[in-house]
C-alpha cells in the first residue's frame, strides 16, 4: 500500500517545496500561510472542420456536466476520434473525405450520450467490444487478446488495413492498457479516447488521443511514431512519455520520461517546434496560446499509473477535478471555485473517495455528504 504523504497549503514565499511533518498533519488539511489528389484537405479546411466537430463535443459536454459520472459522450467520442483519424492518417483511397468530415461535424452534437459506464473498443468492422476496468488489450497478428485478472479472451481480426481505425474509449472511473499492433504500449487514464489504425502504414505510425495516456513506444527507425492531440503533435523515437489533453482542461501537458521527442503545434504557427529531453515538461496554454517548458518537470504527472495523485502547488479546484475523473464522481464544494490557495502533497487513490476527500477537507470543519456518485462538501 502506498504511504500517504501530508497535504499542505503552499506558502507563496517558500520555494523549498518540502513536505511538512506527516504525523502531525495526516488527518487534516494544513492551513499554513501562503488522399492524395483532389480529396486531400488543406490546413485551413482541416482547422475549420476540427473547430466544428469540437464545438459539437463541447456543447455536449456542457449539457451533460451534471451527469459526468456516467460515460460521457461515448458515441460522440467514437465519431470525433474517427473523424480526426480520416485526415491525420494519409491514405490512398479516401472517397469524399471532405463530405464525410462535414457530415460528422454537422451531426456529432446530436448523438445520444452513452451511459453504460463501460470501456468500449469500436473495431474497424463496426463491432463494439465491452471491456472491464484494468483490462489489458493486445494485438497479436490476426488475434485480439483481452486479459482481465488472469483470464484471457480472444477475438478474430479481419485482415488489418491502415484504412481501418479502432477507437478505444475509457470513461471516467476506468483505466486501460493496450498493446498496439507494433508492440508499443499505452496506458489510458480515466476519461480518455485513443484512435489508431488496425495496421500501421509502412513508413509511419500515427495515433490520436483525447484525455491522458502514458506511452511506451517501441523504437523503429524506419517507421516514426506520431501522437496527435488537439493542440500538439508529438514526434517520437523509442520513448516513454505522458500526455494529458483533456478537453475540459485549459492546457495540454507533455512529460518526457525517457528518450527524445519533438513537439510541434497541431495548428499552423502556434509555437516553434521544440526538442525535449528526459525530465522536461512542456505545457501548452490554450487560453493565451503559449508553450512553456519546465526542464525539471518531475514525475508527478505519471503518478496516476500507481493509483496515486501527487501534486505540487495545485489549486483545490484542480485537485478535485482529477479526483472526479478517477472516481467517476461529481463533487460540489461550496465556494470551491473561489479558493485560490495552492497545495502540495499526495493521495492514495486506491482508498474510498470519502476517505481521500477527508484528507483534503478536515471533517471537524466540513461535512462530506455522499449520495451514490454525487458528493457535496459544506463547511459546518
Amino acid at each position: 500500500m502506498v504511504n500517504k504523504e501530508p497535504i499542505g497549503m503552499d506558502d507563496p514565499l517558500d520555494n523549498s517545496h518540502n513536505h511538512r511533518n506527516e504525523k502531525a498533519e495526516q488527518d487534516k488539511l494544513r492551513d499554513t500561510p501562503s488522399d492524395r489528389g483532389n480529396h486531400m484537405l488543406s490546413d485551413s479546411e482541416k482547422e475549420q472542420l476540427w473547430s466544428s466537430i469540437q464545438a459539437g463535443i463541447t456543447a455536449r459536454h456542457s449539457k451533460t456536466r451534471l451527469v459526468r459520472w456516467t460515460a460521457l459522450a461515448g458515441a460522440a467520442s467514437v465519431f470525433l476520434a474517427l473523424s480526426i483519424g480520416w485526415w491525420l492518417i494519409d491514405r490512398q483511397h479516401v472517397p469524399e473525405e471532405t463530405a464525410l468530415l462535414s457530415q460528422l461535424a454537422k451531426h456529432v452534437s446530436k448523438l445520444p450520450v452513452d451511459t453504460s459506464g463501460q470501456i468500449q473498443l469500436m473495431m474497424g468492422d463496426g463491432r463494439i467490444i465491452h471491456l472491464e476496468d484494468e483490462s489489458t488489450l493486445s494485438y497479436r497478428d490476426s488475434l485480439l487478446e483481452i486479459n482481465h485478472q488472469g483470464t484471457q479472451a480472444y477475438h478474430q481480426l479481419q485482415a488489418p488495413e491502415a484504412s481501418q481505425f479502432h477507437i478505444l474509449y475509457v470513461p471516467y472511473g476506468r483505466r486501460m492498457e493496450v498493446g498496439l499492433p507494433d508492440g508499443s504500449t499505452v496506458w489510458l487514464n480515466a476519461g480518455s479516447t485513443l484512435t489508431f489504425p488496425a495496421a500501421f502504414a509502412a513508413d509511419r505510425r500515427e495515433v490520436y488521443i483525447a484525455g491522458e495516456g502514458y506511452f511506451d513506444i517501441k523504437h523503429q527507425a524506419h517507421q516514426p511514431f506520431v501522437v496527435h492531440t488537439k493542440d500538439v503533435q508529438i514526434n517520437v523515437t523509442g520513448t516513454s512519455f505522458n500526455v494529458s489533453a483533456y478537453e475540459d482542461d485549459a492546457y495540454t501537458a507533455t512529460l518526457l520520461v525517457e528518450g527524445s521527442i519533438t513537439l510541434k503545434s497541431s495548428k499552423p504557427d502556434m509555437f516553434k517546434q521544440i526538442r525535449m529531453k528526459p525530465g522536461n515538461k512542456a505545457t501548452f496554454n490554450r487560453e493565451n496560446a503559449t508553450l512553456s517548458l519546465d526542464e525539471d518537470g518531475g514525475e508527478d504527472d505519471v503518478s496516476w499509473r500507481k493509483r496515486q495523485l501527487v501534486f505540487q502547488r495545485k489549486s483545490m479546484p484542480e485537485i478535485v477535478k482529477k479526483i472526479e475523473r478517477v472516481y467517476n464522481a461529481s463533487i460540489d464544494v461550496a465556494g470551491g471555485d473561489r479558493d485560490s490557495r495552492t497545495f502540495s502533497g499526495s493521495l492514495d487513490l486506491s482508498k474510498p473517495i470519502r476517505e481521500v476527500l477527508s484528507y483534503l477537507y478536515n471533517t471537524d470543519e466540513y461535512s462530506i455528504i455522499q449520495q451514490e456518485r454525487r458528493i457535496a462538501i459544506r463547511r459546518k
